[in-house]
């Protein structure tokens, strides 16, 4: 049994904070006992047209520009994952650019689920996220996380914020990870794999 795992890397810098804590992502999923498949997406490194509100998805149930750009592929790959990991930074109190408009169009997904009432397998069993910003601000991660939480349900995925998504302020460069801190986005990652792996592996009679 293969657990898959998408990993969603917002951040349009090159080796910053949200890469840094990818790359404790990965290594916390590889040291799974179970057997893990890992895809990163950085909508930041593909193309992606922003959502027009032309309304083709609630007229025909897809996307206009399906054809046209990378956001459907990646958004095969995302529907076709066991654990979906979502590392972010905070731009005024929401998600950057391309991964906002990568978000929008998760638009079709909505129209399908609650619009044209289509029923929609859904495969993932859970997304967690990972969000920091350089200011102390109390609220700044209350904006993201609604963005979240809706996006992540037009998928069929609730979020909740308590148990699924870690914030963390004052971080600018990837040296501001504290140990302390990888060590519990580690663990976080790690316990989402193990719960996924458990809770899809078939059930073998005479072990309980």
């Amino acid at each position: 049994m293969t657990i898959k795992v998408t990993c969603i890397n917002g951040s349009p810098r090159p080796r910053g904070v949200t890469s840094r804590f990818l790359e404790i992502c990965e290594r916390a999923v590889n040291q799974s006992s179970e057997e893990m498949e890992i895809h990163t997406l950085i909508p930041s490194k593909k193309k992606v047209m922003p959502c027009t509100h032309c309304d083709s998805c609630i007229e025909t149930g897809y996307c206009a520009f399906k054809d046209k750009d990378d956001v459907q592929n990646m958004y095969d790959v995302i529907n076709d994952s066991d654990l979906l990991y979502i590392g972010t930074p905070v731009y005024f109190a929401g998600a950057p650019g391309a991964f906002k408009s990568f978000i929008d169009r998760a638009q079709v997904f909505w129209n399908r689920r609650y619009v044209r009432r289509e029923e929609i397998p859904v495969r993932i069993s859970r997304a967690i996220v990972v969000a920091t910003c350089g200011s102390r601000g109390k609220s700044m991660f209350d904006g993201l996380f609604q963005t979240m939480y809706y996006f992540l349900d037009s998928l069929g995925i609730k979020l909740l914020r308590e148990r699924d998504m870690l914030a963390y302020r004052r971080m600018e460069q990837p040296d501001d990870i504290k140990a302390e801190v990888a060590q519990q986005v580690e663990l976080f990652v790690r316990e989402a794999a193990q719960a996924i792996a458990k809770e899809k592996r078939p059930f073998q009679k005479g072990k309980k």
